[in-house]
């Protein structure tokens, strides 16, 4: 079973500090916690999938765990827990020239 959630936090600030100039100013902070428990593959009724060979479909008690040399694994690997997280800043000054005709 995987469990995920976003937790996002931000804060925006805008400044006039003369008529002509406008800052602006971003932070923010991005957390994705995953956690996955083995429960996923427990009680999964693989007879569902395959009708061809109930037999050895009802005799397995978890599905195998699925490997991957460059991505996450998935399966009977039992309990894991993965924090992603960013974290960004931006500033943007901005002046008004005035146009000449």
């Amino acid at each position: 079973m995987l469990v995920r959630h976003v937790d996002a936090t931000q804060a925006n600030a805008t400044i006039t500090p003369t008529p002509t100039v406008v800052v602006a100013l971003r932070w923010g902070v991005q957390s994705l916690p995953n956690v996955t428990y083995q429960l996923a593959s427990q009680g999964f009724d693989l007879t569902k999938l395959d009708s061809r060979h109930p037999d050895f479909a009802a005799s397995v008690r978890c599905v195998s765990t699925i490997t991957m040399s460059d991505l996450t694994s998935y399966g009977a690997a039992g309990y894991s827990a993965t924090h992603y997280y960013s974290r960004s800043f931006s500033a943007n000054v901005s002046k008004f020239l005035a146009a000449t005709i």
